[in-house]
C-alpha cells in the first residue's frame, strides 16, 4: 500500500512566505502605502494569534498555567482538555456557548460492558490564564483581516 506523504512544516512557511511576498510586491508596485501597512499589520497580528511560538496557559489544578508549547496566543497545547478549555474561553468572551459542545462525547454510566473504566467526565474548571488577552487578540486577528481585504480589494478594483 502506498504510503501518504505529508507536507512538511518549512513547505507550508515557505508557500505563506511567498504569498505575503508577492501581495507586498503587488501593492508596492501600485505604490498603495497605506494599503501595504494595513496588509503587514494584519500579517503581524495573524503570526501573533496562531503561529507564534508561546506557552499554552491553560490554568492547571495548582494555579499556574501550562507550560507546554503552543503555537499561536489562541491555540492551546497538544492537550484535549487544553484545547478545549481554550475554545471555550473565547467563545466565552463573546458571551456565546461553544457549538462544538454539543458532539462531545458524554458518558452516562461510571462503568461499560467490558469491565474496563470508562474516562471520568471532564472537569468543566479549566480556564486560560489571560481571557482578555486571547479576545483581544481574537478580535484584532479578524477586524484586521477584513479591514484587509477590504484595502487589498479596493487596491484591485481601483486598477486601471
Amino acid at each position: 500500500m502506498a504510503r501518504r506523504r505529508r507536507r512538511s512544516r518549512a513547505s507550508r512557511l515557505s508557500l505563506g512566505a511567498t504569498v505575503i511576498l508577492v501581495c507586498s510586491l503587488f501593492l508596492i508596485a501600485r505604490k498603495a502605502w497605506p494599503a501595504l501597512a494595513v496588509f503587514w499589520v494584519f500579517v503581524l497580528l495573524a503570526w501573533i494569534a496562531f503561529f507564534r511560538k508561546t506557552q499554552c496557559d491553560v490554568e492547571l489544578d495548582n494555579g499556574e498555567g501550562c507550560g507546554n508549547t503552543a503555537y499561536g496566543r489562541l491555540r492551546a497545547c497538544h492537550l484535549i482538555k487544553h484545547k478545549r478549555a481554550k475554545n471555550d474561553a473565547l467563545w466565552a468572551l463573546m458571551k456565546l456557548k461553544n457549538p462544538a459542545v454539543r458532539y462531545r462525547i458524554k458518558w452516562a454510566q461510571p462503568r461499560s460492558n467490558y469491565g474496563r473504566e470508562s474516562p471520568r467526565p471532564e472537569d468543566e474548571s479549566a480556564r486560560v490564564m489571560h481571557p482578555l488577552y486571547d479576545g483581544v487578540m481574537l478580535g484584532a486577528t479578524v477586524i484586521g483581516a477584513i479591514v484587509a481585504v477590504a484595502a487589498f480589494g479596493f487596491q484591485l478594483g481601483s486598477i486601471k
